[in-house]
C-alpha cells in the first residue's frame, strides 16, 4: 500500500515537472490591450500575439499568456497595437538634390550620399514606417540597398522600388532619369529594369500618351506595374492605356481638376474607382515643401539633425521655390483644395494610399508619413480608415497582403505599440512604445543616436 501511495505520489511529480516544460515557447509574446489589426474593423480588446521566427503564428485570448514561454513578454495591456506603417511615395536615394531654372524650366541636379540614404532609413524604422515605396531611385544603388536591408545588413524598412524615372525629351532628372522617345527604346528600357530586379516602373511629367501605352504594355508582360506623375498625358488617357498608380493630388497634375466639381473631374473619379487605379495624394507637399517658410520652422522644431548634404540641398531648393510663386501666393488654399480633392476621391472610391515624398526639402523621413496621415484626417476621412489606408491597402497594391500589411497569422510580426489610442485621434500614431519589424524588436533609443 505505502509503494502504490509513493507511486502514485511519483507519477504526480513527474506529470507536473513535464507539463510545466511542455510549454509552448515563442521568441515574442504581445499582450494588447486593445489591437487594431488594419483591416478596418472593429478593435479587439486583451489579445496575446505569439512571435516565431519574425512571423505571427497566432493571436489567443490574452487570459492565456500563462500557457506559454516567451524569450521577450511585452506587457501592452494598457496599449493600442496596429500593424507597421507604409510610406508609399519616398526616394531614399534622392538625398542630395538641387533645383535650377534653365530657359524657363525646372531642372533638378541628384546626386546620391550613403549616409544620407542610412540616416533615411534609421529615420523612417524610429517612427514605425516598416515599408517603403520608392517613386524614383538610382537603379544600382536603390537595389543595392533593398538587398542590404534584407540580408540585415543595414537596418531599415522593407524596400519596393521602381527604379529610375522614364522621360521622354529634356528631362527634368538629368542624373536620376532615362530618356525614351521611341516604342522600341521604352521595351528595351522596361526590359533592362525589370531584369535588373525591380518591382514597378514609373513616368515622368513630359511622357506622352502613344509612348505611355508602349511603357504599359510592356510592364504588364513583365508583371510589373506603372506609377505615373504625369503631365503631358492627361490622367484619363492613362487610366484608358491601363495604368496602376497615380502620384500627387489630381488639382496638381491634371486641368480637368481645375473645378473639382465639373463633369470632367467627377468622370475621371469614378474612371479611377472602376479600374482600380491608385492614387497618393502626398498632401504634405503643399504644406511643407511649398511653403517653404512653414517647412523650415518644421525642421528648426524637430528634434534631429538633419545630415548635411541632404539640408544643403533642402536650402537650396528653398530659395528657388521662394523665387517661383508670387507674393502672398495661397499655399492655404491650394491645400484647402487638395483636401477637398482627396475627400471627394474617397468618397467616389478611389483607392488611396498614403505617402509624403521625401527626401523633398523639409520633408522628414518617417515623422512627416504621421502628418500625412493628420492631412487625411482633415480632409474628412475615419481614423480607422486612415490606418487601413497606410498598412492593408498599401500592402495590397505592392502584392505582398498575404504577408503583410495586417496582424494576423502567418504574417510577418510588423507591429506598433502605441500609447494612446490613433482611432480617437490619428496624431496618437506618434506615442509610439515599441516598434517591431520582423518579429525584431527595435531598440529606438540607439536609432535616435544613429538618426541625430
Amino acid at each position: 500500500m505505502k509503494q502504490a501511495a509513493l507511486l502514485f505520489i511519483i507519477v504526480v511529480i513527474f506529470y507536473s515537472n513535464f507539463s510545466g516544460c511542455s510549454k509552448p515557447k515563442y521568441d515574442t509574446g504581445i499582450l494588447a490591450g486593445t489591437l487594431i489589426d488594419g483591416n478596418g474593423g472593429e478593435s479587439k480588446k486583451n489579445q496575446l500575439i505569439l512571435i516565431n521566427n519574425g512571423k505571427i503564428e497566432a493571436i489567443k485570448n490574452g487570459d492565456e499568456k500563462d500557457k506559454y514561454k516567451f524569450g521577450n513578454f511585452i506587457d501592452a495591456h494598457d496599449k493600442f497595437v496596429m500593424p507597421g506603417l507604409y510610406d508609399m511615395h519616398g526616394h531614399i536615394t534622392m538625398n542630395y538634390r538641387t533645383l535650377n531654372i534653365v530657359n524657363g524650366l525646372p531642372e533638378m541636379n541628384v546626386k546620391y550620399d550613403q549616409p544620407s540614404a542610412e540616416w533615411t532609413l534609421n529615420s523612417l524604422l524610429y517612427y514605425g514606417v516598416l515599408s517603403v515605396r520608392e517613386t524614383a531611385d538610382f537603379l544600382d544603388e536603390g537595389l543595392a540597398l533593398q538587398a542590404a536591408v534584407k540580408k540585415g545588413e543595414l537596418a531599415g524598412p522593407e524596400i519596393f522600388t521602381c527604379g529610375p524615372l522614364l522621360e521622354f525629351s529634356n528631362p527634368m532628372f538629368k542624373t536620376m532619369s532615362v530618356v525614351v522617345r521611341t516604342p522600341e527604346e521604352a521595351r528595351a528600357e522596361i526590359q533592362r529594369e525589370c531584369k535588373a530586379g525591380i518591382q514597378f516602373i514609373k513616368v515622368y511629367v513630359n511622357m506622352p500618351a502613344d509612348i505611355l501605352k508602349v511603357i504599359i504594355d510592356e510592364a504588364h508582360k513583365n508583371k510589373v506595374r506603372v506609377l505615373g506623375h504625369l503631365g503631358a498625358t492627361t490622367w484619363k488617357q492613362a487610366i484608358e492605356a491601363g495604368i496602376d498608380g497615380l502620384v500627387h493630388p489630381g488639382p496638381y497634375c491634371d486641368l480637368a481638376f481645375t473645378n473639382l466639381h465639373s463633369d470632367s473631374a467627377t468622370s475621371i473619379l469614378k474612371l479611377m474607382a472602376y479600374k482600380k487605379v491608385a492614387n497618393d495624394p502626398t498632401l504634405i507637399i503643399t504644406k511643407n515643401i511649398l511653403d517653404s517658410k512653414y517647412g523650415d520652422s518644421i525642421v528648426k522644431s524637430w528634434p534631429f539633425t538633419v545630415p548635411v548634404e541632404t539640408k544643403k540641398g533642402w536650402d537650396q531648393q528653398n530659395k528657388v521655390f521662394s523665387t517661383m510663386f508670387p507674393q502672398g501666393y495661397d499655399f492655404d488654399g491650394e491645400l484647402k483644395l487638395n483636401l477637398e480633392y482627396v475627400n471627394m476621391a474617397y468618397r467616389t472610391g478611389v483607392p488611396l494610399l498614403i505617402g509624403t515624398d521625401f527626401n523633398n526639402p523639409n520633408i522628414i523621413p518617417g515623422y512627416s508619413l504621421h502628418q500625412e496621415l493628420q492631412l487625411f484626417s482633415d480632409a474628412g476621412i475615419p481614423n480607422d480608415k486612415i490606418i487601413k489606408i497606410a498598412t492593408h491597402d498599401a500592402a495590397e497594391w505592392l502584392g505582398v497582403l498575404t504577408q503583410s500589411g495586417t496582424i494576423e497569422k502567418d504574417k510577418n510580426a510588423d507591429i506598433l505599440i502605441l500609447n494612446k489610442n490613433p482611432l480617437e485621434n490619428i496624431s496618437n500614431t506618434l506615442s509610439i512604445d515599441n516598434v517591431i519589424h520582423h518579429g525584431k524588436i527595435i531598440e529606438r533609443k540607439k536609432l535616435l543616436t544613429k538618426v541625430q
